[in-house]
């Protein structure tokens, strides 16, 4: 019983979370451009409301490089809209940035952009792979992620710098380190962060590289994990909390009800074997099999009663000892 109650308030309470008041078509951005390119890209908001909402629409990042075209937008019910986000490469360095496009109404939500800037003849591409375990991680833990380096063409080998970052969604770096290794025509690294950030949320990993005799020549690859805690539970929304409590308080009433009917049986039935004494002369020779099966039922009531604190243990001893008795008396007649 208490395990459907859990199960009922879990699938209650993610109801109630995944409940949604508009929704994004665009749940994240990742371009990747050449420096002096500039980007245009469209994102499309539906109203799920019976009514009319208004959206605000910002930005944030410690860069200057997202902008938008419009700051409000107003949808009637069951209404779609969209508005243009403009990504510029010009005033940034080459390598990864990162932002986000923060819409809200009734809720908020934000749009994580990952803008790779890379050179238009680079000698190197890359690709990182983060195992599927390693993904969503625990504050203060470790990264494991493998990085892969192509070489385009230039096979002779060389050192090379790889700078290896962690970004936030507002483009602050939280993590930056630089190393060197020799490279052939391709490479394949497996590489551990220890002691990521230790605050909840989504970010970035992103990697650079470049030779250090022509470091304006740089190859990028970005991607994105979560740092949370074991079990994070969904937030319910303001108004639908009250109704939450309600259902809460209502199954939480019946389990106490159920939990209170259910300890009275065990007790009583307890009581009674306890007083119950049976006259062995009274019993016919028939009846043996079917008065012990009774017995050991009544006895593992007795015992499960006395577990669960039910009664106290001079009662539990006195009741098992007189069934124990009983049994073996009657197990002689078989």
């Amino acid at each position: 019983m208490k395990r459907i109650i859990f199960f009922v308030l879990i699938v209650i309470f993610s109801s109630f979370a995944a409940a949604e008041s508009f929704t994004v078509d665009t749940p994240t951005f990742e371009v990747s451009e050449v420096k002096e390119a500039i980007v245009s890209l469209s994102v499309e908001i539906k109203n799920l409301l019976n009514g009319n909402q208004e959206f605000s629409i910002s930005v944030i990042s410690n860069e200057e490089f997202i902008f938008i075209d419009d700051s409000k937008l107003i949808l009637n019910a069951g209404e779609k809209g969209s508005f243009t986000v403009i990504l510029d490469t010009r005033n940034l360095n080459l390598g990864v940035h990162t932002g986000k496009v923060v819409i809200e109404s009734d809720e908020k939500k934000e749009i994580p952009v990952v803008f790779e800037v890379e050179s238009d003849n680079k000698k190197f591409d890359l690709a990182i792979d983060i195992p599927q375990n390693y993904q969503n991680i625990l504050p203060g833990g470790t990264l494991r992620f493998e990085l892969s380096i192509y070489n385009f063409g230039y096979f002779v080998r060389e050192e090379i710098n790889v700078e290896t970052r962690i970004l936030d969604s507002e483009g602050n770096v939280l993590f930056f380190e630089e190393s060197t290794i020799i490279n052939g025509r391709n490479v394949r690294l497996t590489k551990e962060i220890d002691g990521v950030p230790d605050e909840i949320g989504e970010y970035f990993l992103a990697v650079s590289v470049s030779p250090p005799k022509d470091p304006n020549n740089v190859g990028t690859a970005a991607t994105g994990f979560s740092i949370s805690p074991a079990l994070s539970p969904p937030a319910v929304k303001k108004e639908y909390l009250p109704v939450f409590l309600i259902l809460i308080g209502v199954l939480v009433a019946g389990f106490f009800v159920f939990n209170h009917l259910w300890n009275k049986r065990l007790v009583d039935n307890a009581s009674y074997w306890n007083k119950k004494v049976y006259d062995l002369k009274k019993i016919k020779f028939s009846d043996t099999a079917q008065t012990i099966g009774k017995l050991q039922h009544q006895r593992s009531l007795l015992t499960l009663a006395y577990q669960k604190r039910y009664i106290k243990k001079d009662s539990y001893d006195n009741g098992a000892g007189k069934i124990d008795r009983l049994l073996m008396q009657l197990k002689k007649r078989l």
